[in-house]
């Protein structure tokens, strides 16, 4: 998967739809998930629980991706969508069993494209917790909100979407 690509309008707002605006919803295995589109473009089925949460872009910002590519300008006042995917990771490479977390930013540009930009690798990325951990120490580990749905800033200030607003 490309880091920065387009998306499509209508799965951007419906997940704002979905989510509510400046709020948080926290989706286990198996429940539908903001815009409902997501699950067959992201295998879904092979995550854990997604964090989801709604705000606007502060000030404008500026999107560098490449040198061959033109800057990508998100206007302040802009929608913004983050999700944090977390996963169930059985070990691998010496590594026993851990969770893994991936984000995705999506916004929309000045030009008046939507984007999808993900990182695979935030810093809070890998965890190690036992094969038996069940969601409570999932949520633990990434300090996920209490209640599914609230405002976003109980998610952004518990820590739990801290590094996935911060690209």
């Amino acid at each position: 998967m490309n880091p920065l690509e387009r998306f499509s309008e209508k799965p951007f707002r419906a997940m704002i739809e979905d989510v509510g605006s400046h709020d948080y919803c926290l989706y286990e295995k198996g429940e539908r998930l903001p815009g409902d589109v997501l699950k067959p473009s992201l295998n879904i089925d092979y995550y854990n629980s997604v964090l989801a949460g709604t705000g606007c872009s502060g000030d404008s910002y500026i999107i560098t991706y490449d040198n061959n590519s033109p800057d990508i300008v998100i206007p302040k006042g802009s929608p913004l969508v983050v999700l944090r995917l977390l996963r169930y990771d059985s070990g691998h490479d010496n590594y026993g069993p851990h969770y893994n977390a991936t984000d995705q930013l999506f916004f929309p540009s000045k030009s008046g494209d939507i984007y999808r930009l993900v990182r695979s690798h935030p810093p809070d990325h890998f965890k190690t917790i036992t094969g038996s951990s069940t969601l409570i120490s999932v949520a633990d580990a990434y300090n996920l909100p209490v209640q599914k749905k609230g405002p976003v800033e109980l998610g952004v200030y518990g820590g739990s979407m801290g590094s996935g607003l911060d690209y």
